[in-house]
Parts: C-alpha cells; structure tokens; sequence
C-alpha cells in the first residue's frame, strides 16, 4: 500500500552506485511501495543493495539516459513518477511535501530546488544555484527525450509547471578527478549532439564562450562568494565550455 496521498512511483538509473544509493533509497522508503531501479548492469554491490531496500531491479544494456528512465515507466505501478538519479538524497521537507500532494490535474508536472554539494561541500552561488528541475510528473501525459546528455522532459503546450518548496540535495561530484572523469564523456556526447543538431565551431566559440562562462559564474552569480572552492567550480565549467567546442571542431574537421 503507498504512503502518499497520491501513489508515486519512483524510479531510479543505476550503474556502480554502491557508495550512494543506500542513502538515497532510504531517503524515499517511507514514501511508496514502488521503487524502481533500471540497472545497466553494475559490477559492484548496487544491485544487492537495491534489492535489500525492497526496490525491483530491472537489468538492461545502457541506451542512454532518456531510455533508460523511460523504460522505468513502463514497469511503474503508479501514473505519477518521480524521477531522482542515485546521487540526488530527498530532503524530510520535500518527502513531506509528497505525502501530501494531491495533484488536481494529470497535466500538471512538479520542478524541485536543489542544493549541490562538489566534494561534500555545500555551493551555494555561481552556475549550479539556484537549481530546479522538473522530478514529478504523470506518465500518460510526460516522457523524456532522447538526447544522448543533459536528457529533458518533452512537455506539451497544456502542461503547468508548479514549483515545491522542498528541494532535493545533489550530491554530484565526490573530487576534481570524478568530475574531470564525467566531464571528459559528457563533452563528447554534447559535440556528437551539437554536430547532428547543424552547430559550427568557431574561435569565437572555442575562446569567449569560456571565458564568458566564467566571468557570469563566478562574478554576476557571485561564485565567488564560495570562496576557493568556487573559483575551482568557474574554472572547471570554463574547460567545460571550451572542450565542448574543441571536440565539436575536431568533430567536424572529420
């Protein structure tokens, strides 16, 4: 029986999650009886410990974010979803919240705020806040595209965006070399999309979006109000920004 006004579902992708996934299964126990993860076939304990929280696990070979999301909603017992990723921690406000929604409308599709922590430390400026991104939704109504990065949800023109008040703590990067280590693939698949999608590179491209990365984050959404650890964040979003168009580049020169 779910614990919620309303049944959700809540659905998770998985691949070596073993050091997170515990805390953020717990996090949403008390909330529903469905928890959903789509594993692509983890070689550590990720599995094992899904399945002693009481989440069904379903294996499946990597086919992209949206996918693989999407295919958690076809096993999903309940319309509503909510969607979380393995390193994302439901805060006691926003569980809260969710008990207690009782949506008027299967049109309506719920954004959350998120805090991000890098290396466990709390940002609280700069390009990654504030954060909101929509995590509640009716499926019958609400898939994700397919974009190979940076996956979104397609919403039709009669959807209404609401806003929570609980937010959701993100846990992204546990050191430089993990995100250096994701930024490296997500650069990649975004010069693959951006190559598909028609985009040129240019000097412009390569050399002032960067640094244009850098002066908004750091100074115009006050980065530098995080002290050191903001300035790592300015400048590693300015190699971001710089490799995404580099490799774009190379892409085309092909």
């Amino acid at each position: 029986m779910y614990k919620s006004k309303t049944p959700i579902s809540v659905i998770l992708i998985t691949f070596n999650e073993e050091d997170k996934i515990r805390k953020t299964i717990e996090a949403v126990s008390s909330l529903t009886d469905d928890i959903i993860i789509i594993d692509s076939f983890s070689t550590d304990n990720t599995v094992e410990i899904c399945k002693e929280l009481g989440a069904r696990v379903i294996q499946q070979v990597w086919q992209g974010y949206g996918k693989q999301k999407n295919t958690g909603h076809a096993y999903a017992k309940y319309d509503w979803i909510l969607s979380i990723d393995a390193d994302e921690v439901v805060s006691p406000a926003l569980l809260a919240e969710l008990k207690n929604l009782n949506p008027p409308s299967e049109k309506q599709v719920f954004s959350i705020p998120f805090k991000t922590y890098f290396c466990n430390t709390l940002i609280r400026f700069g390009g990654w806040n504030p954060q909101f991104h929509i995590r509640l939704f009716n499926k019958k109504n609400v898939q994700w595209d397919t974009l190979a990065v940076h996956e979104t949800l397609s919403l039709t023109n009669d959807i209404v965006v609401i806003t929570l008040t609980g937010f959701i703590d993100h846990y992204s990067y546990d050191s430089i070399e993990d995100y250096t280590s994701k930024s490296s693939k997500y650069t990649d698949l975004f010069a693959i999309r951006l190559k598909e999608r028609g985009k040129k590179s240019s000097w412009t491209k390569m050399y002032v979006s960067p640094l244009f990365t850098f002066i908004k984050e750091y100074i115009f959404k006050l980065g530098i109000l995080d002290g050191a650890m903001g300035f790592k964040i300015a400048c590693l979003n300015y190699n971001y920004t710089k490799q995404k168009y580099r490799k774009l580049h190379l892409l085309l020169k092909k």
